[in-house]
């Protein structure tokens, strides 16, 4: 098989599960007995790989400065910390780019966060059908203490379904938008991804024509975080981009306590608490105990 033919398959999937059930990620968007909205709840897991993250580059941080030492970091890192898990509402400093199966613009936690939309899918208009785009944006929404701004970057339908060639226009097309504003930090989400096939019969090693698309972003000064996918010892692409050309802005990212996930040189918790959210947006009270 030609690495054309390949291109223009509906072979990616998403991650979390294999596509092919239209609407099958909703279930985390809204509750479908009630109509209220979810959203998630980090667990006390991903609190402190969050933390953990933060605390490393605060250190590099205090270290510069003079007569800093690892004792006085450690004084000042708990009030530093609590300062910094402050919520506010300025706008995040980087553009977080969701490229999925679209977004729910009408969730409550994204609302106003969507700066531009641009749809490579075979549908029409960058609404989310599948729920598992405005699942990523949820998570991401729930990991900073900013308000985010979000480019809707849509690939696939409702089915989670797409051509690895989608994938790619929307990875050229997001290249030249970071190329013409020089001064915006963007990082580019792919929870997403295919296994490449060849007439040999032998897998990528990050030199596919997506995962050269991620690096050509990556390039353009993009941060490309990729989910390393849904199979066990394997990597999807573009992920091994990362992973195997050990490029130092792309990510795969694995998920630990996930006995179905890929191999990625990242590791993050795959835990999350989907809680309702009251009518303003605010998250459900717990119901009293029995």
């Amino acid at each position: 098989m030609t690495e054309g033919a390949w291109l223009d398959e509906p072979v990616l999937e998403v991650q979390g599960g294999r596509a092919g059930e239209e609407g099958a990620f909703l279930r985390f968007i809204v509750d479908t007995a009630s109509g209220r909205f979810l959203a998630p709840q980090p667990s006390p897991a991903q609190v402190l790989f969050r933390e953990r993250a933060v605390k490393g580059a605060a250190r590099l941080a205090h270290m510069a400065r003079p007569g800093a030492t690892d004792a006085s970091f450690e004084r000042e890192w708990p009030e530093r910390w609590r300062q910094m898990s402050r919520r506010s509402d300025e706008p995040a400093e980087e553009l977080f780019a969701v490229l999925d199966t679209g977004l729910r613009g009408d969730h409550p936690f994204l609302k106003g966060t969507i700066v531009e939309e641009a749809n490579f899918s075979d549908e029409e208009g960058g609404e989310d059908r599948s729920g598992h785009g405005t699942m990523v944006a949820l998570l991401y929404r729930a990991a900073i203490n900013r308000q985010p701004r979000i480019l809707n970057v849509k690939v696939a339908n409702a089915r989670g379904t797409a051509a690895p060639r989608r994938l790619i226009r929307a990875l050229e097309w997001l290249a030249t938008y970071a190329q013409s504003r020089p001064d915006e930090s963007i990082v580019a989400n792919l929870s997403i991804g295919a296994y490449t096939r060849s007439w040999l019969g032998f897998e990528c090693r990050g030199r596919c024509a997506l995962c050269r698309a991620a690096v050509e972003a990556a390039e353009a000064g993009i941060r490309v975080v990729v989910a390393a996918g849904n199979r066990p010892e394997r990597t999807t692409c573009p992920a091994k981009a990362g992973l195997r050309r050990r490029h130092p802005e792309i990510y795969a990212v694995a998920q630990s306590g996930w006995d179905m996930s890929g191999t990625g040189n990242v590791e993050a918790p795959a835990d999350h608490l989907w809680k309702p959210l009251e009518e303003d947006g605010s998250p459900a009270p717990h119901p009293p105990s029995a």
